[in-house]
């Protein structure tokens, strides 16, 4: 059976968040130290370039990580939402490439005569990308997108220089600058390797073994995704609540493992006979949920649950041979504004308690909340 939460994408999303995380953490230290970088640089330089360039150069910084604190400031605010933090992910790339070019500037635009002015230049672009290492090493692209614009600079300035310090300084910028991307290599992989495995670990802790379907704690977490969305886009959604009828006899008259079987052979059924975006979950026991997303109205939610229905009619067959028969008794509640996923389970429920006392009635086999 599929597990409904395969596949790599919430692998890819989780890791994609985990560096926007790390990027995140990392722009207040960077914004702090460029701070001093930059003082430092415009004092050293304050003779050698001309000023409207100088100035020019410090407010391009200054631009940068102004937004790249807005995207920071943004994202906190979505630290546990995995699909906005990794739709952040590009946005912060480009601010670590564009604070790379600002940088690489400095030998490219802003090179100073004099040798040891030259050198310190070769200094501070290396702490920075020392520091960058550091910060944004969780995200190989950002790390590089950062650390290569500067450093590639600097190392061609260095090469056409006659001065032999400076001509052999290239040499080592080139080594330094491999080392800090293998290192920033070996770090993404880490840090995504992890990410992965621990949303393997989630995936499995929210899903029930038997059916694969959807446990409790995975379904609740589908479901406060489904309302934010409707409820954002003014979309309907209605929650179905399903509990099986004449399930107690299987496991009384043939044991639990037939029990088992016939719940299982139920959830692939209704698997199978599920819309592309609904949802089906089993919720425990013998329940099962269904979320309905977009439906028109009554009359599509209503021919959704008789598929549902009609799913059951023929016997599930049993281990060691003979079938069973089971029903359904369905409960429906639509989403209100400011519905949270308990109270619209909760409605669901009790719709579904209410056409229990009259699920003998075949016009009566599902009931819809008021």
């Amino acid at each position: 059976m599929k597990n409904p939460f395969s596949g790599d994408t919430a692998p890819r999303a989780d890791s994609a968040a985990d560096n926007v995380r790390t990027l995140l953490a990392a722009a207040p230290m960077a914004a702090a130290g460029t701070i001093f970088a930059t003082l430092a640089v415009s004092w050293l330089l304050r003779a050698q370039v001309a000023p409207a360039r100088l100035a020019a150069w410090v407010l391009a910084l200054a631009a940068v990580h102004a937004a790249r604190l807005t995207l920071a400031w943004h994202g906190r605010h979505h630290l546990r939402d995995e699909t906005r933090l990794a739709a952040l992910r590009p946005a912060l790339r480009a601010s670590a490439l564009a604070q790379g070019l600002c940088w690489a500037a400095l030998p490219a635009l802003l090179w100073p005569p004099s040798v040891s002015a030259q050198l310190f230049i070769g200094v501070v672009i290396a702490s920075i990308g020392g520091s960058a290492m550091v910060e944004l090493a969780a995200d190989m692209l950002a790390a590089a997108a950062f650390i290569v614009p500067p450093t590639l600079a600097l190392v061609v300035r260095y090469a056409q220089s006659p001065e032999p310090l400076l001509r052999a300084m290239s040499v080592l910028g080139v080594a330094n600058t491999s080392y800090l991307l293998l290192a920033s290599y070996r770090t993404h992989r880490m840090v995504s390797r992890v990410a992965r495995q621990r949303a393997h670990a989630t995936e499995r802790a929210r899903v029930d073994a038997l059916t694969s379907l959807p446990n409790r704690a995975g379904f609740r977490t589908r479901l406060a995704e489904a309302l934010a969305r409707a409820q954002r886009h003014g979309r309907p959604l209605a929650l179905a609540y399903l509990d099986l009828n004449d399930f107690k006899p299987v496991n009384d008259r043939h044991g639990h493992a037939a029990g088992d079987a016939v719940l299982a052979e139920v959830a692939q059924r209704w698997r199978d006979a599920c819309r592309g975006g609904d949802v089906i979950a089993r919720i425990g026991g013998d329940e099962f949920a269904l979320l309905l997303a977009d439906v028109a109205g009554i009359d599509d939610a209503a021919q959704a649950l008789t598929r549902l229905r009609a799913a059951l009619e023929a016997p599930c067959a049993l281990p060691g041979g003979g079938s069973a028969r089971v029903g359904v008794t369905i409960g429906l509640a639509w989403a209100r504004h400011g519905d949270d996923p308990d109270t619209l389970m909760q409605r669901a429920d009790h719709a579904m308690y209410l056409g229990k006392q009259h699920k003998d009635d075949p016009r009566g086999w599902w009931e819809s909340a008021t």
